[in-house]
């Protein structure tokens, strides 16, 4: 049987944490999560995991050496400290007029709504929408897919004498589309990436992606599982022309271009929380729907909650573990 390997990716999302933090621990607590549900991942994927970080301050690096896309956390935090409300109302210049005295003052009928929009608005908008607002832009979409995909792509190289190479990521909220992006890249068809076409990565990188492009187009390199929380991609598809003009056309996506080439085998699970405001249904954007899965699930009551709890959930941390397990067993070499 072929010398087949599976690697396993996990790539985090947008980070409502005003404040440095790294995501590693994270990813650390749900993979043992995911083996104390399934503890044949410890043999099926062993030590072969790539753990990704972006757009977000570390707690060990200084400010001098961060990367262009580390610095939204404190961009972030400065721009919401200058526009708050709490620092406004006690802003002394003549220029901030505020509401006044009891006929003129914003009474709200409903407190505690006001409380939950204002702590959405400078939680998760601020600190998660901030996140994909950067990354569609021109220069936050170079920034954050050569830190993503050079992790990504380096560390892969160690299994390059292998001759099957089966990937199965694990995406949240704007790593969703990250993961998204970087499939599409590798297996989609008649298609040039940007990340060669617009040199969005160092050369080595570049050569890399390359590589493993030509890997994915022979069926060397493949996508074993795709795990996505929090989904975006219904709002991140109107970032693209070509995509923009299939949905016109009331044309649904074709799972081929992300790997997914059994239509008979489900490769892509999908979790969302009706409660979860950034996390949108998926699946019924795509054809041959029968290798997508999607599974609603509780993940939070509030809205901030809701959106980070996936790493959490016993039915997602469950189902994931099962469903990797499963689908690193199809075709494996004894």
């Amino acid at each position: 049987m072929a010398d087949l390997i599976d690697v396993l990716i996990m790539i985090h999302g947008m980070v409502p944490n005003p404040r440095p933090s790294d995501p590693f621990d994270t990813y650390t607590q749900f993979y043992n999560d995911l083996v104390y549900q399934q503890r044949n991942l410890q043999h099926t994927i062993a030590d072969r995991k790539i753990y990704v970080e972006w757009g977000h301050e570390p707690t060990h690096i200084p400010a001098e050496g961060l990367r262009a896309d580390q610095k939204l956390t404190r961009a972030q935090l400065f721009a919401h400290n200058r526009v708050s409300y709490d620092a406004v109302r006690v802003d002394p210049s003549p220029n901030n007029r505020l509401l006044t005295g009891l006929r003129h003052s914003d009474y709200n009928l409903v407190p505690r709504l006001r409380d939950t929009v204002t702590s959405i608005r400078d939680g998760i908008i601020h600190f998660g929408i901030g996140d994909a607002v950067y990354y569609c832009s021109q220069e936050g979409e170079n920034n954050v897919r050569k830190a993503v995909y050079e992790q990504i792509l380096t560390k892969l190289d160690q299994f390059e004498a292998r001759e099957i190479v089966r990937l199965h990521i694990i995406g949240h909220s704007l790593g969703v589309t990250l993961s998204h992006d970087f499939l599409f890249g590798l297996f989609a068809q008649d298609h040039k990436p940007g990340f060669i076409d617009e040199g969005q990565g160092s050369q080595n990188a570049i050569e890399l992606f390359k590589k493993w492009r030509d890997r994915a187009q022979n069926n060397t390199l493949q996508l074993g599982t795709l795990i996505s929380s929090a989904s975006q991609l219904p709002v991140f598809l109107m970032r693209k022309q070509n995509l923009i003009d299939k949905l016109f056309k009331g044309e649904l996506l074709n799972p081929v271009d992300l790997g997914i080439i059994d239509e008979a085998t489900v490769r892509w699970l999908i979790f969302y929380d009706i409660d979860d405001i950034l996390g949108f249904t998926t699946r019924r954007l795509y054809k041959s729907t029968d290798a997508i899965m999607e599974i609603q699930v509780d993940t939070g009551d509030l809205p901030n909650a809701a959106h980070t709890g996936y790493w959490e959930n016993q039915t997602v941390i469950r189902e994931t573990a099962n469903f990797i397990y499963r689908n690193t067993m199809l075709d494996r070499s004894v």
